[in-house]
């Protein structure tokens, strides 16, 4: 009977760390700089772009520090394709 109390005690500690980590993002994401997030969404419509290192390298015509790009071969067509990904510096202005 004690190893389930132990057991117990483990699955509500866990469940009360998920859930404050769970309360801190979400505040922290609710009193995020808007201009910023705005800003960077007009970057890249979709997330998964900005996951799989899609982003536009130049955003009206020029590159700017929101975007870290580079470079990667395609193995299919043996290529070089341009790859780009948010910033730390663009996506810590919006998570101040």
């Amino acid at each position: 009977m004690e190893m389930l109390e132990v057991f117990k005690a483990l699955v509500l500690f866990g469940g009360v760390a998920i859930f404050s980590i769970c309360i801190a993002v979400a505040t922290r994401i609710l009193t995020s700089d808007k201009s910023s997030y705005e800003y960077n969404r007009s970057r890249n419509s979709k997330v998964a772009n900005a996951l799989l290192g899609r982003v536009p390298t130049f955003h009206e015509g020029r590159r700017t520090h929101h975007v870290k790009a580079g470079l990667a071969v395609n193995t299919k067509t043996n290529e070089w394709v341009e790859q780009g990904t948010l910033s730390d510096e663009a996506i810590d202005s919006v998570l101040r």
